[in-house]
């Protein structure tokens, strides 16, 4: 006898969840769809998603120096970036930023979600989203989107940390909340 399509998904989320077997998982969805088996090995992390941009430790390096130098610098290599690879939803998270850090919320806020709309699976772009509201005093807007993914990745030690200073960043911060979060 052989499974459907429904008893073959059934199967291979509770090798995936109940047993941890990823590799097997990966070949029943194989067999339903390549499409949601190549998802399914992007979203458990095994697969680094295609990327037409610049490396990605010269992105961490313009992003440090955003928060530890002047402006100029890393706002004229984003631009630089911003031409060259237009699609790149990192370019544009950092970009989003130097707009941010310039004072520019409006263009930060409609950039990062543009971003977000071309990898909304990408964690950072998110926590970049957060930091941007924060900076541009939305703290209501920054407050739902870090208990979102708080709730997504209670595990995750920088998703608590930016929880916690999201949740002490707004004007009077509720006291209750802020102790049930720590």
């Amino acid at each position: 006898a052989q499974l459907s399509p429904t008893q073959i998904l059934k199967q291979a989320f509770l090798l995936d969840t109940v047993h941890d077997i990823h590799d097997f998982s990966y070949e029943l969805l194989l067999q339903i769809d390549p499409t949601l088996a190549e998802r399914y090995l992007k979203a458990r992390g095994y697969l680094e998603p295609k990327r037409h941009g610049p490396d990605l430790r010269e992105i961490q390096h313009i992003r440090q120096m955003l928060h530890t130098s002047d402006l100029p610098v890393p706002r004229h290599q984003t631009r630089k970036w911003v031409e060259q690879y237009p699609a790149d939803p990192l370019v544009q998270s950092l970009y989003a930023e130097c707009l941010s850090w310039s004072g520019h919320h409006r263009s930060a806020i409609l950039t990062i979600q543009e971003a977000i709309s071309k990898a909304p699976d990408e964690l950072v772009l998110r926590q970049t989203y957060i930091d941007i509201m924060n900076r541009a005093g939305m703290w209501w807007e920054a407050i739902d989107l870090a208990r979102a993914l708080h709730v997504r990745y209670p595990e995750r030690q920088d998703v608590q940390a930016q929880w916690w200073s999201t949740l002490t960043e707004q004007a009077r911060p509720d006291a209750q909340e802020v102790n049930e979060a720590l």
